[in-house]
């Protein structure tokens, strides 16, 4: 339990130093190092897309402020469809609007007209999806809206079941996330808060299955574009992936900075965390 909710207070306190949202952001390779985390050593690029591409499935964990790991996501992203058509998940979109974003493309909807056509959710800066989000749209491969709608979320805050998973929703997981949501929502973890963090805890399960569950059911290679608790080994849609147990292999990859790499890797949880970690220095 102690090496769990370390992990998820470093996602929360760690990777701060933001950069100005820009589209089209140049990625300096020498202040980049792909890192092994079986070997703890550097990769090249070219080397941890062959890797990463033998997988069915490929979380990306992000932290969303950061517009290098947008810029790199693109990067990605096109390294893996010129190999092969994908089905990218994204947090960011609610499931809801699938139907708008199929629409979209049906009407071939131009790229000034793209953000309200698929009613992007203006919480996320469009300044720095916009390259991703488009680069997606216009290739070959298919959009995919990830997360829950705002109304299944109220359902869940209002007394749906709690869900349930061998390996998604144990004890150790639901403790973990319970501390997260205390201290991303700057509440006290307390008997006082103790059955509102429940839910929120359950709003995050339920967000990780519905991830997984389009990522597991789709017919071709998927990638999932979400934030670092989601894409991680530890608490997020990993095991809710587990939990499908159609057995198709998964690889998680996080985008981070030195500060980061070097916490987890002093608790010696690292490898537990993921299988690539991209160090921007």
């Amino acid at each position: 339990m102690k090496k769990f909710i370390t992990l998820l207070f470093l996602l929360i306190f760690t990777g701060c130093a933001l950069n100005e949202p820009l589209r089209n952001r140049t990625l300096n390779d020498e202040k980049i190092a792909i890192i092994d985390t079986k070997t703890n050593k550097s990769i090249p690029y070219s080397t941890f897309i062959d890797k990463i591409q033998k997988h069915n499935i490929i979380l990306l964990g992000e932290y969303h402020e950061i517009p290098n790991h947008m810029a790199m996501e693109v990067r990605i992203f096109k390294s893996l469809n010129e190999l092969q058509n994908l089905d990218v998940v994204f947090e960011m979109l609610s499931s809801d609007k699938q139907a708008k974003i199929n629409e979209a493309k049906a009407k071939q909807i131009l790229p000034n007209e793209l953000k309200n056509a698929i009613d992007w959710d203006e919480k996320w800066d469009y300044r720095n999806y916009g390259e991703l989000v488009e680069s997606v749209f216009y290739s070959n491969s298919n959009l995919i809206a990830g997360n829950l709608s705002k109304d299944e979320i109220n359902t869940i805050f209002n007394g749906a079941l709690p869900i349930y998973g061998k390996f998604s929703t144990t004890d150790e997981i639901k403790k973990a996330l319970k501390t997260f949501v205390a201290t991303s929502h700057k509440l006290e973890n307390d008997e006082k808060n103790s059955a509102l963090l429940d839910k929120f805890v359950q709003v995050q399960l339920y967000k990780d299955r519905r991830m997984a569950d389009k990522l597991v059911h789709s017919k071709t290679k998927s990638l999932l574009i979400a934030g670092q608790i989601h894409a991680s080994k530890t608490v997020g849609v990993y095991n809710h992936i587990l939990d499908f147990d159609l057995k198709k292999s998964v690889v998680s990859v996080m985008l981070g900075d030195e500060k980061s790499f070097d916490l987890l890797n002093a608790q010696g949880a690292i490898k537990a965390f993921c299988d690539y970690y991209i160090v921007f220095k």
